[in-house]
């Protein structure tokens, strides 16, 4: 269900929601770009202190000294793009999940997404790609 207001294609949406309960970790989600990119398997880590924010899609590498991190697959090149999109995709989420049902039982299954299952909003500048 759309939020209406904007051409589809000037909004950014959230969709795709798959609960993942570990330590901070909540969950993975999808985001769409008003440049039309799709960037999934986002994360959304929430710190007890109720920090929360969207972490970009990371590979795993190993160092040779046997220690291991994650590098992202996309980045910011500057803070301030990078708080927009922050502020941006947390509101794209929350009104994603204020859409869905409250389900516990299906709360805790992912689910595939359907064609329609996206809320966009207003907020997001588009960024030059």
């Amino acid at each position: 269900m759309p939020v209406t207001g904007t051409p589809a294609t000037q909004r950014s949406s959230a969709s795709d929601w798959r609960p993942f309960e570990r330590g901070t970790m909540k969950g993975w989600l999808t985001l769409t770009l008003p440049s039309k990119m799709i960037v999934r398997d986002c994360s959304l880590p929430r710190e007890p202190d109720g920090r929360r924010w969207i972490g970009l899609p990371a590979k795993k590498y190993d160092s040779a000294d046997g220690s291991s991190g994650w590098s992202n697959l996309v980045d910011f090149a500057d803070k301030a793009a990078y708080r927009r999109f922050q502020d941006a995709a947390l509101k794209a989420f929350d009104c994603y999940r204020a859409a869905q049902p409250v389900n516990t039982a299906a709360a805790a299954t992912p689910r595939k997404q359907a064609a329609d299952d996206s809320i966009g909003f207003d907020d997001l500048e588009p960024l030059d790609l």
